[in-house]
């Protein structure tokens, strides 16, 4: 077995047909789309670049067939926050052998640990968390989310058998949109609802990108609590609604305001797998038509729950609810939803987790995020909990 550097456009392509040839018979698997695996590698569509480097590998048996593939990386910014300098490492295929596992781990290890690297969690992304991030470990047979990754099931044996260890657990969750919320938190929602100090808004009331600053005025404050957080810039979160525009629906993405100020939000999408699935992973100029077809007369059923967030000053108060609340009343009018898809929140937020549950949402699938120390002798310390 030999371990190529991807550097030309025939490797390029290997890399990603590795996955389509191990999980040809699994059918719950929709595969990533290709074109936007391939941005995460160019300094101009990542701009995670300017603060990290990547690195990206096939491995070949001795008959030139490719039989895994695995990318590292360094996110310097957030590297050095750790108790070991960390990188990561991910997009990890590999067929069931653990030798070969094993020689693209070891691949990724030392390339991190030239750039001075203790440590490595996988698989991740070079990017944000809200892709490619975690090792599918239960939910085998249901198909995974939007940007969620999916594995066979031998690979949680891959990973620690060659010495990683969970980081932390990711969960995720599915709610029928029409589902009554259990008593003691309708009550709560129904007084949140009625008091006139709240307003409930879907985003039809102004343009997108104005609910860039309600966006953020939540989100730096429920989220500032995590470990190496840093509030997000008003350009990101542009940034970033600019991205749902072409699949939104502004009827089922919702806020919450307090004395005119924003307090709470769920943003849902489309849950646009059921759109891919059909695209085998390619979105060229046949995949964009197929898609826009597929959107226009074959809607997605499902939405995908892809940011909900809480004023901490407003979490448990029946907000949470009163917003699943608002979502089932719009189905009832005749939007044609059937389920919220929630994904991922992390076993370091037990608090969050807490109120996904709280109002009536079950488990989908469930995936982790390992550590592996560089060190056998350091001592390994899980993701700190959110207090």
């Amino acid at each position: 077995m030999q371990v190529i550097p991807v550097e030309n456009t025939k490797q390029i392509k290997q890399f990603h047909q590795v996955p389509f040839k191990l999980y040809a018979d699994s059918p719950a698997w929709i595969p990533h789309v290709k074109q936007e695996v391939e941005a995460v590698f160019h300094a101009k569509s990542n701009t995670y670049f300017k603060h990290g480097v990547a690195c990206r590998w096939i491995l070949v048996d001795e008959n030139k067939k490719c039989i895994g593939r695995i990318a590292a990386f360094i996110n310097e910014k957030r590297a050095y926050t750790e108790k070991q300098a960390t990188g990561g490492c991910g997009f990890f295929e590999c067929i069931n052998n653990q030798d070969a596992a094993n020689l693209l781990f070891n691949t990724a290890k030392n390339w991190l640990s030239e750039r001075g690297m203790e440590a490595m969690d996988g698989p991740i992304n070079f990017g944000e968390r809200n892709k490619y991030w975690g090792l599918l470990v239960k939910g085998y047979n249901r198909p995974p989310n939007y940007g969620n990754n999916y594995h066979l099931p031998y690979y949680k044996e891959l990973f620690e058998n060659y010495g990683f260890l969970p980081y932390f657990q990711q969960y995720c969750f599915v709610r029928s949109a029409e589902k009554e919320l259990d008593k003691r938190y309708q009550e709560k929602a129904t007084r949140i609802r009625r008091n006139s100090d709240y307003r409930f808004s879907n985003m039809t009331e102004k343009p997108l990108l104005e609910y860039a600053g309600d966006f953020i005025a939540v989100y730096n404050e429920a989220w500032k609590t995590h470990s190496n957080f840093k509030p997000m810039k008003l350009s990101h979160a542009e940034k970033l609604l600019k991205s749902m525009k072409p699949i939104i629906d502004k009827r089922v993405a919702w806020f919450c305001y307090y004395k005119g100020e924003p307090v709470g939000f769920i943003i849902n999408l489309p849950e646009i797998n059921e759109i891919f699935k059909h695209n085998k992973g390619n979105m060229n100029l046949l995949g964009k038509l197929h898609f826009l077809f597929r959107k226009t007369f074959m809607p997605p059923k499902n939405l995908w729950a892809v940011v909900f967030g809480i004023h901490p000053k407003h979490q448990g108060k029946g907000l949470e609810g009163a917003l699943f609340t608002q979502i089932r009343d719009d189905l009832e009018k005749g939007l044609p939803y059937e389920n919220i898809f929630v994904s991922w929140i992390g076993s370091f937020n037990p608090k969050m987790l807490h109120i996904i549950r709280s109002v009536g949402a079950e488990d989908y699938q469930e995936l982790c995020t390992y550590r592996y120390l560089f060190n056998p002798n350091a001592e390994f310390f899980p993701c700190p909990i959110i207090q």
